[in-house]
């Protein structure tokens, strides 16, 4: 059985058994299954998968889960900024992106700037937007047309 097939599967009983399946102490724990758990599980596979020895953090997948927004946050050094850039958006995210927005390399805060999101931020600190990036986001005119006055 793969664990890699079954956080793709709906079914609700999908989780039970990927739950049993980190439990198993006999069970090795391959690499590609720990980068998929770390890419796709939710907040209770996630929980029971680092409890699991063989389970190793793939930071740079885990920094796109939004499942794993405590676990990154308890962790900033180990935040891969160019992923998570990108994560699905929320209440929790846009508050830590916009406490932390010293702490984003430069070469990925840009980003935020094709984000409809993150308009509101943008507006606060347009010391970080990328005014090129800015121009294709169709959310932005109202900032594009501030800047252009």
């Amino acid at each position: 059985m793969s664990i890699t097939g079954l956080l793709d599967n709906k079914h609700p009983d999908a989780t039970e058994l990927i739950i049993e399946l980190l439990n198993d102490r006999n069970r090795n724990l391959k690499q590609h299954e720990s980068d998929n758990i770390c890419r796709l599980a939710n907040k209770q596979i996630l929980s029971v998968a680092k409890k699991n020895k063989k389970f190793k953090y793939d930071w740079i997948a885990l920094s796109r889960n939004l499942y794993a927004l405590d676990i990154l946050i308890s962790n900033p050094h180990k935040i891969n900024w160019d992923n998570f850039t990108e994560m699905p958006s929320s209440d929790k995210y846009l508050k830590y992106i916009e406490k932390n927005l010293n702490n984003i390399d430069k070469k990925y805060i840009g980003k935020l700037s094709k984000r409809n999101d993150m308009m509101h931020i943008l507006e606060k600190n347009p010391h970080i937007i990328d005014w090129e990036i800015l121009s294709e986001n169709e959310n932005a005119i109202d900032l594009l047309e501030k800047k252009s006055r």
